[in-house]
């Protein structure tokens, strides 16, 4: 009898250690019907205002499999808010001053709930040109400052992305975190083949990005050193793969740069008004497939193509 309690004991105990791993569902949660899951999405419609939709709308499966919708709710006005990060590549053209008036008024613009953090690409990092996010939009417009010029001084920008939503500034706010950059998406160590449209650097940021529930937007814009044709196809491709793995947008306007980054960033601005917080219930752990959709006729919806279930890394 004793024999058989110890081992009752030692099989209580090895659960307990089990449950208590990261990632790792807890037996409420799987009574409940799986592991509580939030990421973010966008809700994109011709239609001004977009049609409302709800949580019942949704349609939603992890690793192929439906997923229950459990809560749907804007980020804006009112809601959790928005972590915007603006980066700028340090490589870019010295025509990119032209666009800083634009970029000065998307910042005044911007609406209450959506703090700014300015950096820009270096070496493979974000460097800082802000203490951090802030609220104070003026505080992000006197960080902007002309790009440096310097060929390839980014090193690549897919590292910088990497170390950007590796070390998010802030922890633990639960405001939705999206990165807007300005770059010509060259990734400098897989070259501008266009039929070489594969790197593990760019694979590497977007897993980074998806792990970290970053949604990523970017404008292209040529930097200093090469430029036009296969560079130009290289990297907006990229830049695309990016977008579309986070569940962001890149724009670009063919292979030449933007006259004017005015339409851009309303487009852009448009979008930060529709991201939704959504929640549902994931069977699996880890980095898991997603499908986002909607019954809501003339609405798509914009969502990571994979979405990590767990305990953050």
């Amino acid at each position: 009898m004793r024999h058989t309690f110890e081992r009752f004991l030692g099989t209580m105990g090895a659960l307990a250690l089990l449950l208590a791993l990261p990632g790792v569902a807890s037996a409420q949660n799987m009574e409940s019907g799986g592991l509580p899951v939030s990421t973010y999405v966008s809700v994109r419609s011709k239609a001004d205002p977009a049609p409302p939709v709800t949580a019942a709308n949704m349609q939603v499966k992890e690793a192929g499999k439906p997923a229950q919708v459990t809560g749907f709710s804007p980020v804006l006005p009112g809601g959790k808010g928005i972590e915007l990060a603006f980066v700028i590549d340090d490589s870019l053209r010295s025509g990119f001053s032209n666009q800083l008036n634009d970029i000065k008024a998307f910042f005044h613009a911007l609406p209450p709930g959506v703090d700014v953090f300015v950096g820009y690409m270096q070496n493979g990092r974000v460097v800082p040109a802000t203490h951090g996010f802030t609220a104070e939009h003026e505080v992000a417009v006197k960080a902007l400052r002309i790009p440096m010029g310097t060929p390839g001084g980014n090193a690549s920008p897919y590292f910088c992305l990497s170390d950007l939503v590796k070390n998010w500034p802030t922890r633990g706010t639960g405001k939705a975190r999206v990165v807007f950059m300005v770059t010509n998406g060259v990734d400098n160590y897989t070259g501008v083949n266009p039929m070489n449209n594969e790197s593990p650097y760019v694979d590497a940021a977007v897993s980074d990005a998806q792990k970290a529930g970053v949604l990523v937007y970017s404008l292209y814009f040529t930097d200093a050193g090469v430029g036009g044709g296969a560079a130009s196809f290289s990297g907006q491709n990229y830049l695309a793969q990016v977008s579309q793995g986070t569940g962001g947008v890149a724009y670009y306007q063919g292979e030449f740069n933007p006259v004017s980054f005015e339409p851009f960033l309303k487009q852009f601005d448009g979008e930060l008004t529709r991201i939704f917080e959504m929640k549902f219930l994931a069977q699996g752990t880890g980095l898991q497939q997603l499908k986002v959709g909607t019954n809501v006729k003339g609405v798509k919806i914009g969502a990571p193509d994979m979405v990590f279930v767990g305990e953050p890394e």
